[in-house]
């Protein structure tokens, strides 16, 4: 009969001491000290009855029911604490607001130890015939510590059911607080109004069950190992989408929009982010990465929860949609990549002849205005070719202006084949050409002008009319001179040149140095009469 008596208290004060113990070992969250210290308060109250029974001594005895009154009086205080710490209301836990909460305790703890002089926790016990307890009429100060005792459990297991009641996925751990209190409260009432019917108090043995529902949970579950977010309607209400970790990276929490981007899967409670987003790597990162889910892109941000000595305690996952805004953005970059070749080929068709495909005259200008420059500043030559296509009237006149400008084309292309990297050639307008060639010498400038010649003379341009059209060209070169002011100059005394070739029969080459001005003769340029 005395060990099924004893036993609920023995296995609660065992069960409270290792929960206890195995969150002093660990220290998960802001709440395991008050925790730990609830589940020693508890124990203690365990062991007070267990030793009452246990113990034959009546002196022993009365000393062991004092002594469990440490643990009757701080075991509901401290699971307020519990919860004001796991709520986060650390303006509760400062030193001064503590010691106003254990007030009560401590006076009841004082007045247990003094009842012998005043008679305010129990005024007098009377033997009852047939049952080893006895009936205990309590004093006043008895009836203050019940009222302040049940005030103090009772708002504690509200702040917990609070904050689990605001997430689905605690429904679990709201259930543990809700029936474990109520477990509490009705069998001390029970045991109260019962007038020493039951064997022995109930409530300890509750208390040891509850307190052991919720390290069950804290294990199974990481019940203390992060700070629930204030959640609320404003929460609740994001369109983005929140995940809450713990310091081990697990998941406590996450709002509805996560669970929707997240689709089926969700964010079960415990799962981890490396299971949730493979891809995401390290946590301690809080710049934007992107994510890509099935058909949806996803940008996270990671925010890290330090405590009061800057311990990670959890960290924020803040997840936004950002499908939409990436396919407008690469709508964007496309179109604005469209138009920067848009422009481009604006920029070259307005320094570009649509006919020929060489430069046009605005593109010659700007070129002649550039290397003009570049040679007198580092002192390098500079030559220029005038060029136009002999009889070039009598083409069009006898073909046609289409098959002029079939001709024009085919010149064109000739032209931008034969030069060097870097030589110009452009059309003026009509059958003329102008031809820049940077770091040309004279000399050189006259190999340039017969090559081409010689390739512009080779042409054989089918019209189509069985026999094809051969043309020939007159060409004037002029290369920079000290006292050159400008391009224009250049261009000046080659166009002079080219006007010396047209007057002395055409169809060859002539420099506008007087010390070679000479017209060089047909046949020595091509090798015919």
């Amino acid at each position: 009969m005395l060990a099924l008596i004893v036993a609920p208290s023995i296995v609660g004060f065992v069960s409270c001491l290792i929960v206890s113990w195995a969150l002093w070992r660990r220290r998960p969250g802001p709440a395991w000290r008050y925790a730990a210290l609830t589940g020693v308060a508890v124990a203690l109250w365990c062991a007070g009855q267990a030793g009452w029974w246990l113990i034959g001594d009546a002196t022993t005895r009365d000393i062991v029911a004092r002594v469990q009154y440490a643990g009757i009086a701080l075991s509901p205080v401290l699971w307020l604490l519990t919860g004001l710490a796991y709520a986060g209301q650390r303006e509760w836990l400062r030193r001064g607001r503590i010691a106003a909460l254990m007030t009560i305790p401590a006076l009841t703890i004082l007045a247990v130890a003094t009842n012998d002089l005043h008679g305010l926790v129990w005024s007098h016990v009377v033997p009852v015939a047939g049952r080893a307890n006895a009936d205990v009429y309590f004093g006043a100060w008895f009836y203050v510590h019940l009222i302040y005792s049940y005030t103090a459990g009772a708002i504690g297991s509200l702040i917990l059911a609070a904050r689990f009641a605001a997430s689905p996925l605690y429904r679990r751990q709201l259930g543990v607080v809700m029936i474990g209190g109520g477990l509490v409260l009705v069998a001390n009432l029970l045991y109260l109004s019962s007038r020493g019917q039951f064997a022995v108090d109930p409530t300890p043995t509750a208390f040891a069950l509850a307190f052991t529902a919720v390290g069950w949970a804290m294990a199974r579950h990481h019940f203390f190992r992060f700070l629930p977010i204030a959640r609320g309607l404003t929460i609740e209400g994001l369109g983005d989408g929140v995940i809450i970790l713990n310091a081990d990276g697990c998941v406590v929490d996450s709002n509805p929009a996560a669970r929707a981007l997240l689709g089926a899967q969700g964010a079960p409670l415990g799962t981890t982010l490396a299971r949730l987003f493979p891809s995401l790597g390290a946590r301690e990162s809080e710049a934007p990465r992107e994510l890509t889910l099935g058909d949806a892109r996803l940008e996270a941000r990671l925010t890290p929860v330090l405590g009061d000595a800057g311990q990670l305690e959890g960290t924020v996952v803040l997840l936004r949609d950002v499908t939409a805004e990436r396919i407008a953005r690469e709508s964007l970059l496309r179109a604005q990549e469209e138009l920067r070749r848009a422009n481009e080929e604006l920029a070259r068709l307005a320094s570009t002849d649509t006919l020929t495909g060489l430069a046009n005259r605005r593109r010659l200008d700007e070129g002649m205005e550039e290397e003009f420059a570049r040679a007198r500043r580092h002192e390098r030559p500079l030559s220029f070719i005038m060029m136009d296509i002999d009889l070039f009237k009598v083409v069009n006149d006898r073909h046609g202006h289409a098959a002029g400008d079939f001709v024009l084309a085919s010149c064109g292309r000739a032209l931008a084949t034969d030069l060097r990297p870097g030589d110009l050639a452009a059309r003026l307008g009509g059958d003329e050409f102008g031809i820049l060639l940077p770091d040309a010498t004279e000399l050189q400038a006259y190999e340039v002008a017969l090559r081409l010649h010689r390739t512009l003379a080779a042409l054989a341009h089918d019209l189509g009319e069985g026999v094809p059209v051969k043309v020939t060209v007159s060409l004037g070169i002029s290369t920079l001179h000290a006292d050159d002011l400008s391009p224009a100059d250049l261009r000046a005394r080659a166009d002079r040149a080219l006007y010396a070739v047209k007057h002395s029969g055409r169809n060859g080459i002539r420099a506008d140095d007087l010390a070679s001005a000479q017209t060089v003769p047909v046949a020595e340029l091509v090798g015919q009469d």
